[in-house]
């Protein structure tokens, strides 16, 4: 029985799928409109991330337009979620921030 225990967790986790990427970047935080917030990285990619994690809201109120301009190191990552249909979708959510100026 433990050996078939074992078996199956090897197998569970050898087949799991990550459902989150995580990414970092330095980028200019241009601002936030209709529940977005807009970065833009050296390379001039801009991102629209949905969310702002409770721990860096805490830090940075980026709805406040002070922030506008400012360079900050950005961990964000992709999360999976399920509508009112059940069907899938992702969501970009910041979990860290950094201001670098």
């Amino acid at each position: 029985m433990k050996a078939l225990l074992t078996l199956f967790t090897i197998f569970s986790l050898a087949f799991a799928k990550n459902d989150q990427e995580v990414i970092t970047m330095t980028a200019v935080f241009d601002g936030y409109e209709d529940d977005t917030y807009f970065f833009t990285d050296s390379e001039d990619e801009t991102y629209y991330i949905q969310e702002v994690s409770a721990e860096v809201s805490k830090m940075y109120d980026l709805q406040d337009i002070k922030y506008n301009g400012k360079t900050f190191k950005v961990t964000y990552e992709t999360q999976k979620r399920l509508d009112e249909n059940k069907e899938p979708y992702e969501v970009f959510v910041v979990t860290k921030l950094v201001l670098v100026e």
